[in-house]
């Protein structure tokens, strides 16, 4: 037997060099992300935009966002193996970075983190914040979209893109977790949803077909 131990690089955001890019190694400390690293972005940092250059289909192990007012943006799609994660308490971020996920959304109580890419891979959300899917481009993962915890989930995306693509179970069946339509057609119509005890899909009037709707105490307003 041998037992191997996992060493992750770890590289926080500065934003003390001359631009906001991410192949710019002033702006970090711990040096230039790359495969494998984990990325932390601290509150309290002038520069907030931040722009993934990095070769494509760069595979990094987490993400951490501990302040609000970050705009991440980027048009090379990165691999977040472990997920990401906000510890902000209000405020809001914005990722608008082709992302494939290989873990869980965490976004903290009060904070509020915006998805305008595109998403791949599969998205389980929790924490009890708010996570926003909007941006003009389909989400693509083929899995299932789980909202976990006090968690709410704002569907908002434009030009008749699709925020959810595969089938949705909204709540753990014992926290209250929200899924809340901005926009018509915000769920793929071939999608099954499903609606655990005190958790709402919140319609606000627009249109949305489905494939089926089974209702676990859930409701639909």
């Amino acid at each position: 037997a041998r037992l191997e131990a996992r060493v992750v690089l770890s590289s926080t955001w500065t934003g003390g060099g001359t631009n906001g890019n991410w192949s710019t190694g002033a702006n970090w400390s711990g040096g230039v992300p790359g495969n494998g690293s984990s990325i932390i972005f601290p509150a309290g940092v002038s520069q907030l935009n931040s722009v993934d250059d990095l070769p494509a289909s760069t595979t990094i192990d987490s993400i951490e966002i501990e302040g609000s007012g970050y705009s991440l943006s980027g048009s090379n799609l990165v691999i977040v193996t472990q997920g990401i994660t906000t510890t902000y308490t209000s405020g809001t971020s914005t990722d608008s970075i082709p992302t494939q996920l290989g873990a869980a959304v965490s976004v903290a109580a009060g904070g509020e983190l915006d998805f305008n890419g595109t998403l791949t891979g599969a998205l389980t959300v929790g924490g009890g914040g708010t996570l926003g899917l909007g941006g003009s481009t389909s989400n693509a993962y083929s899995g299932a979209t789980v909202i976990n915890g006090s968690t709410t989930v704002t569907l908002n995306k434009t030009g008749g893109a699709i925020a959810v693509p595969g089938d949705l179970t909204i709540g753990d069946g014992t926290n209250a977790a929200t899924v809340r339509e901005t926009a018509p057609a915000q769920i793929a119509s071939t999608s099954n949803v499903t609606i655990n005890d005190k958790s709402t899909l919140e319609l606000n009037n627009q249109n949305n077909s489905i494939g089926t709707l089974t209702l676990t105490g859930g409701t639909v307003t």
